[in-house]
């Protein structure tokens, strides 16, 4: 694994894909700090962390896309497939070698607190653990971006549906305040969730002149459970449904950490969440097999 790693985090810097998003978070937080902290006369670090989070949603699906299709693009698929290791170990060497890009990042903004300490009174422990939380943050939507990119073949459409399943899980609290208010919305839901994970089969049917027998077979079934659920069992979208999305928001975690606490429960998720991405990517079957593609080639 870790001559993946030194490999693929080589080649994130041959390429556009990891100076712009490294570019992008320095320069992001840099005018951010100069706006929020020198110009307002503020010492409190901790405000540049949601506007970072909100960069996440692109750069994660960028990088993902990136780092999924990239041997695929330079014709490697026969050499990675001769090399002696498990889909898991390549996987992961792909993964943290992404990740760490956001390191870099982390190490960088770690160094804000203790220059604008010189200025003014910063809480330190509010800082470090808003920077905790914000890596922890990008951790768990890279290794969604990972899962969601592995089940394409083309990097338009990573990253496209990356950018939507991370945008689905930053606004995950209103969409679960919005579905105990008007349930019905809690079908459209389920609906825009089933077209979101059959769409790539789809498109390769269509590509290949088929019927796409088995989004059909997957979209038709959930979206008659959502509409039995909304007449049968109501409370399933005005109480159980609302609680879940809300727990299950990654980048509402952040406000556990701004408080200058040790979220425990919030670092546990968002652990939680790239180890079983991460398996998931391993486990399910790689679309690109039956083409003669490599595992994340």
């Amino acid at each position: 694994m870790s001559n993946i790693f030194r490999r693929e985090f080589r080649g994130l810097f041959t390429g556009a894909a990891g100076w712009t998003v490294l570019i992008a978070l320095v320069f992001g937080a840099g005018i951010l700090t100069t706006v929020n902290n020198f110009l307002s006369l503020s010492s409190d670090v901790t405000r540049m962390f949601p506007i970072l989070c909100d960069a996440l949603i692109l750069l994660c699906p960028l990088l993902s896309a990136h780092s999924v299709t990239y041997d695929r693009a330079k014709h490697n698929t026969a050499w990675l497939r001769s090399l002696p290791l498990s889909r898991g170990a390549i996987v992961c060497g792909k993964y943290f070698a992404a990740l760490a890009l956001f390191g870099i990042a982390a190490v960088y903004f770690a160094i804000f607190p203790l220059l604008i300490g010189i200025w003014g009174k910063v809480s330190y422990g509010s800082a470090y653990a808003s920077l905790l939380g914000w890596f922890l943050i990008a951790a768990a939507a890279l290794a969604v971006s990972f899962l969601i990119a592995s089940r394409t073949s083309r990097r338009w459409l990573a990253v496209l549906l990356g950018v939507l399943v991370c945008a689905v899980l930053y606004f995950l609290p209103l969409l679960a305040a919005l579905i105990a208010a008007f349930p019905w919305v809690g079908i459209l839901f389920f609906a825009l969730l089933a077209a979101g994970a059959v769409l790539p089969s789809v498109l390769r049917d269509v590509k290949a002149g088929k019927v796409p027998l088995r989004g059909i077979a997957v979209f038709v079934p959930v979206c008659a459970a959502a509409v039995l659920l909304f007449f049968l069992a109501k409370r399933f979208y005005t109480a159980i449904l609302p609680a879940v999305l809300d727990y299950l928001s990654v980048f509402s975690r952040l406000d556990g950490f701004r408080d200058g606490h040790f979220d425990l429960t919030g670092v546990v998720y968002l652990l939680s969440v790239p180890v079983v991405c991460l398996a998931l990517t391993v486990v399910l079957p790689d679309p690109r097999r039956k083409k003669g593609g490599a595992a994340y080639a």
